[in-house]
């Protein structure tokens, strides 16, 4: 996430899903985002479990959901795909919205 707001407390994760919802729970518990806002990521949210990836592609679909296509999804660069062991690696998807 780009936003530190948003971002305060969530850290890489390799279940886009996890990010998500948390991100959606961020734009009620901190952001104090109207209704128009919430209806947005929830529909988003629904989009990216749809998808089932965990790659560079899910966070575009994200920002693209969102109105930010185009994003830079990964600012620190490295890799466009995830490890073939995260596990190993401690990388994830990296989101930014």
């Amino acid at each position: 996430m780009i936003d530190p707001l948003a971002a305060r407390g969530q850290q890489e994760a390799l279940n886009p899903n996890i990010i998500t919802n948390r991100m959606c729970d961020q734009l009620t518990n901190v952001c104090e985002a109207n209704d128009a806002a919430k209806t947005a990521c929830t529909a988003a949210k629904a989009q990216i479990s749809a998808l089932g990836t965990r790659d560079k592609s899910t966070a575009d679909a994200w920002n693209s959901a969102l109105g930010f296509a185009g994003t830079v999804t990964n600012p620190d660069g490295g890799p466009a795909e995830p490890a073939a062991s995260a596990s190993t690696t401690g990388r994830g998807v990296r989101f930014a919205a």
